[in-house]
């Protein structure tokens, strides 16, 4: 409970970009954000981009080294990062159907469905490489307001880019 308690604080205060999983933080954000930016490409006459992804099978898929990872070097503290590679190392498991079982295999991927953990991992992940996008220069988003620029909203495993109309910063961003 208390590794769960110090990742909430964490997601809660540093990431910015992150709607879903986040108390007090809601879709609507993210859906008034896209409204904001619609309408600054049709007032403003600049082109843009605005560009949705969906990480498939999100939750199923993340690499357990990239999750410990991630967790380095955000700086999470080795105690933390030993107790989430405790849950997440040489982890095997079991299908039972009506009542035969399979052989046992070993899991490298994933995050626990129905873990406490499993979404603010999966986030701070997201986080990564959300912070990567938004410090590349060569990924140029929008200014709706000056010094701000804006360059994606995230909920969860949807991701929305908001690019200027420089193929370069697609190509950077996929």
């Amino acid at each position: 409970m208390m590794i769960k308690l110090q990742l909430k604080n964490i997601t809660i205060n540093h990431f910015k970009s992150q709607s879903g999983f986040i108390k007090g933080r809601y879709i609507g954000e993210n859906v008034r954000l896209i409204q904001e930016c619609i309408n600054y490409f049709n007032n403003s006459n600049n082109p843009g981009l605005i560009f949705f992804a969906d990480f498939e099978k999100a939750f199923d898929s993340l690499d357990h080294s990239f999750m410990f990872s991630c967790l380095e070097n955000m700086n999470f503290g080795e105690s933390l990062i030993q107790w989430v590679k405790l849950f997440y190392t040489d982890i095997n498991s079991i299908i039972i159907n009506n009542g035969f079982f399979s052989n046992s295999f070993n899991i490298e991927r994933g995050v626990r469905q129905g873990c406490p953990l499993s979404s603010s991992l999966f986030i701070i992940c997201i986080e990564y490489l959300s912070h990567h996008i938004q410090s590349n220069k060569h990924i140029k988003g929008i200014s709706i307001e000056p010094d701000e620029e804006i360059k994606q909203s995230l909920f969860a495993d949807d991701a929305t880019y908001f690019l200027n109309n420089n193929y370069d910063s697609f190509n950077n961003l996929i």
